[in-house]
């Protein structure tokens, strides 16, 4: 019985580290190749296959981030040329592959508002919808949420502390 493990042991090994090794190769030239999209996939169907392959896991995050920053980067560029409907499908590739990307988030749900006020014909100037490079350079603004005066005195029952 222990010499059947010892035989059986390693091809079970290698037969469970076989799975998603195609999908993982294919993805490593693909990301060589700098088509991080399909570098991406081909990662998710390898995490699909062996999830607890934590060279695949590796690979599938390290992918995740770069592709979807690389749509955000796209989608800002796109806007700056005006090209809306173009930057928001961008945006929306970034959020499909890395929903927690907030930037993508919100540069998609600022983009939609956008191209449902020029729609609208309610686009706002665009000093109103950027804030200057003056306004990013200085000092925040802070507002207060009251001008009340703020009371240090608890109460407790009827009595002042």
């Amino acid at each position: 019985l222990a010499l059947a493990a010892l035989v059986l042991g390693p091809l079970t090994y290698s037969a469970r580290a076989a799975a998603g090794d195609g999908e993982y190769n294919a993805g490593q030239k693909a990301e060589r190749a700098g088509n991080l999209d399909e570098a991406f996939k081909q990662y998710s169907l390898a995490m699909a296959k062996d999830n607890n392959n934590s060279k695949f896991l590796i690979a599938y995050e390290r992918t995740k981030l770069q592709a979807a920053a690389t749509h955000v980067s796209r989608g800002h560029r796109l806007r700056e040329a005006g090209q809306l409907q173009d930057a928001a499908l961008e945006y929306q590739l970034a959020t499909t592959i890395d929903p927690g990307n907030a930037a993508a988030r919100q540069a998609l749900e600022s983009i939609q508002l956008q191209i449902k006020q020029k729609q609208d014909g309610t686009m706002p100037m665009a000093s109103d919808s950027e804030p200057s490079t003056d306004d990013a350079l200085g000092p925040p603004r802070l507002q207060p949420l009251s001008r009340a005066p703020i009371n240090t005195k608890m109460k407790i029952g009827r009595a002042h502390v």
